[in-house]
């Protein structure tokens, strides 16, 4: 797994994070995206895997979920 996330958070409304890997159980790509509030009460994630094609058959599939997850 891979990751970035804002580190000047001060000077921003939100704070975006972002995770890739390659999960070795489906032969996929995934990659995390979200935004963290400035409160940090709320994320805002996106979760995309793709299925693989060759060179010849150069096609992209994508499936994409998304959630809002809260804090109390």
């Amino acid at each position: 797994m891979l990751g970035f996330t804002d580190i000047l958070v001060d000077n921003n409304i939100l704070q975006s994070i972002s995770v890739s890997g390659y999960m070795l159980n489906t032969n996929q790509p995934i990659s995390l995206i979200g935004r963290i509030s400035q409160n940090g009460k709320a994320l805002v994630l996106s979760r995309w895997l793709s299925n693989s094609t060759t060179a010849e058959e150069a096609y992209f599939q994508a499936s994409s979920m998304n959630w809002e997850l809260t804090k109390n």
